[in-house]
């Protein structure tokens, strides 16, 4: 057994296991994080850019205090994990669920005042995620298929509605 992992002697299974676990699924968390960005960039009454820009700013704090209720179980990661958790269907089902649903709260919430809630939804979601993903092992493998699915929900509600986000930033 090996005890660094070295670029050079990796196989194709391992290169795509770790682009899956330390590219893919950090991305989606960044995408999640520029969509809330990105509502905060085309609000237009200055109501609702006070709610958005509020909404950040819950959301990171949020995160910190997330990050200080789990500093107990805070580990750090190693990069060098080469085999995937088995499918948890669940996961992904709730994942797929929640990523559906949260296009079409998106569109019915951004032209309101409760834009805010909506950022603050998504930064505190990607924020904490990312870091439960990144630090806290033992939740890896659940936060692997609920992202995952997250984001396939996500873009199946555009492709079954793809006016869900035309229109929402008119």
């Amino acid at each position: 057994m090996r005890s660094g992992i070295s670029i050079i002697r990796m196989d194709m299974k391992e290169i795509i296991t770790l682009t899956l676990l330390w590219v893919c699924v950090p991305g989606v968390y960044a995408a999640m994080f520029v969509f809330a960005l990105l509502i905060i960039a085309r609000t237009v009454s200055g109501e609702q850019r006070t709610s958005a820009k509020a909404g950040i700013w819950a959301g990171i704090i949020a995160l910190v205090a997330y990050m200080i209720a789990k500093v107990d179980i805070f580990r750090e990661p190693l990069f060098t994990q080469t085999i995937l958790p088995p499918m948890d269907y669940a996961a992904a089902g709730i994942g797929f669920a929640a990523g559906f649903l949260i296009i079409g709260i998106v569109r019915f919430l951004v032209p309101t005042r409760l834009v805010g809630a909506v950022v603050l939804l998504l930064v505190a979601a990607s924020t904490i995620g990312l870091y439960s993903y990144v630090f806290i092992e033992s939740m890896r493998p659940a936060l692997l298929y609920i992202t995952l699915g997250f984001g396939f929900g996500a873009f199946a509600h555009i492709i079954v509605i793809p006016a869900s986000l035309r229109g929402l930033w008119t």
